[in-house]
């Protein structure tokens, strides 16, 4: 077997942090001006590409928070005569009348307050007149000072019409799809989603149905990364497993950037004479973003940018490690964060936040590292993280024990049950 290897040495700018890479990264990022029109059901996790406004004031109505009575203010004080029974209101069915004076007007929450009342007496402050009548039209009196405005949600208080509600470049969650079926946005235009190719590297790599050979893996960072890509809300075109062969690397990596918006590659990236993959985006053109980054696992990480081709814009190339652990390290830091830009999200990315230890963790070396980590909550429900020991980069079988990353800046000294430490979130918002 024939093949064409490169120096040992790392193509591009200076190895860079974490930080700097990723903002590198997504400054190369621009997001796509595809959209396409969709129905609310089919809106989940996409990223709108308008802003859809109030078709209506939200209350559209002034709205009872309360379940209780309707009333004017000032027919209420400890020496005002008990209030008359005028009518009821609930949600759906509206009061069609005004509240008179010295009257009342029972209403549900969610129900019109009706004109004439300017507040809501809950019918825990509301008794009968006397004790020998208390049905639900008898005379009430209100047994608590009672204030005007008090438990009434005035129309447009929340949303006026023509007021943003959901804005471009917001990711639709639940929440947010509630929002823009409140306001009768049935349809909305979002952006189209990101095609990517998915393409390990390797001549070691088997399906994942064969018995492995001495010397050979099966080919699991493939699935491994389609699901998270799947879960990222993009379309995944699956490549055939490239060869450790320049020329047959080089077709597939230029057929794929023809019809996708991104690739992403397993293994193939360090300094070993079979990692071709810089060699050969190199011999297409490509513009190298950046080799290596002051990380632990996944510092072989490669970013490169191919050029235009067919009209296209270009292809951004985001080449990952071989070693399993790495490969989803790395897809997390920079992957998730390159596509939801590259889909249009204005907003989101990783959230650092403190958490005390569960377990004790070692001193760090001169690379930020990341361990694997799983939520412990006591029986007060006080949570802590526990980190999740493994054999190395390859040791995936331990590493997806984890459910959160913890996050060690450079020549952190170890670190005892009870101190914080960094722990990574992702938000959409």
């Amino acid at each position: 077997m024939t093949h064409d290897s490169e120096p040992k040495r790392p193509l591009g700018p200076p190895t860079l942090d974490v930080a700097a890479a990723r903002t590198l990264l997504l400054g190369r990022c621009a997001p796509l001006e595809d959209t396409e029109r969709l129905p609310l059901a089919a809106c989940f996790g996409r990223v709108l590409a308008a802003d859809v406004t109030a078709d209506l004031d939200q209350p559209a109505f002034d709205r009872a928070m309360m379940d209780g009575i309707a009333v004017r203010s000032a027919d209420c004080g400890p020496d005002a005569p008990s209030l008359l029974f005028a009518g009821a209101s609930r949600a759906g069915a509206a009061f069609s009348g005004v509240v008179p004076a010295g009257g009342y007007v029972r209403v549900m929450t969610g129900g019109v307050v009706p004109p004439g009342a300017d507040a809501m007496v809950p019918f825990e402050e509301v008794a009968p007149a006397t004790l020998e009548d208390d049905g639900p039209t008898a005379p009430r009196r209100a047994t608590a000072p009672v204030r005007e405005g008090q438990h009434i949600a005035r129309q447009g208080q929340e949303v006026r019409a023509g007021d943003v509600v959901v804005a471009r470049g917001a990711s639709l969650d639940a929440a947010r799809i509630g929002v823009l079926a409140a306001f009768g946005a049935a349809e909305v235009t979002c952006v189209r989603r990101p095609v990517v190719g998915l393409m390990p590297t390797g001549d070691e790599l088997v399906p994942v149905s064969a018995r492995p050979g001495l010397g050979q893996v099966r080919d699991s960072n493939r699935w491994m990364l389609a699901a998270l890509l799947g879960q990222w809300g993009v379309q995944v075109v699956h490549a055939g497993a490239a060869a450790d062969r320049r020329a047959e690397l080089e077709a597939q990596l230029r057929a794929l950037s023809e019809t996708c918006d991104a690739l992403v590659l397993s293994g193939g990236v360090s300094m070993g004479d079979y990692d071709l993959v810089g060699a050969a985006l190199r011999a297409l053109g490509a513009e190298i973003l950046l080799h290596r980054v002051r990380m632990r696992p996944g510092k072989p990480i490669l970013i490169a940018e191919l050029p235009a081709a067919g009209g296209r814009r270009p292809c951004l190339v985001l080449a990952l490690p071989g070693n399993p652990v790495s490969s989803f390290v790395a897809a997390q830091l920079f992957v998730r964060p390159a596509l939801r830009r590259i889909a249009g999200a204005a907003t989101g990315g990783w959230v650092k936040l403190q958490a005390p230890l569960a377990t004790p963790i070692p001193a760090n070396g001169d690379r930020e590292a990341y361990l694997a980590a799983t939520w412990r909550v006591d029986a007060n429900d006080q949570a802590s993280i526990a980190a999740v020991a493994t054999a190395g980069s390859a040791d995936l079988a331990h590493f997806a024990g984890g459910e959160l990353l913890i996050c060690r800046p450079p020549q952190a000294a170890a670190a005892t049950v009870g101190e914080l430490a960094t722990v990574l979130l992702w938000s959409d918002r």
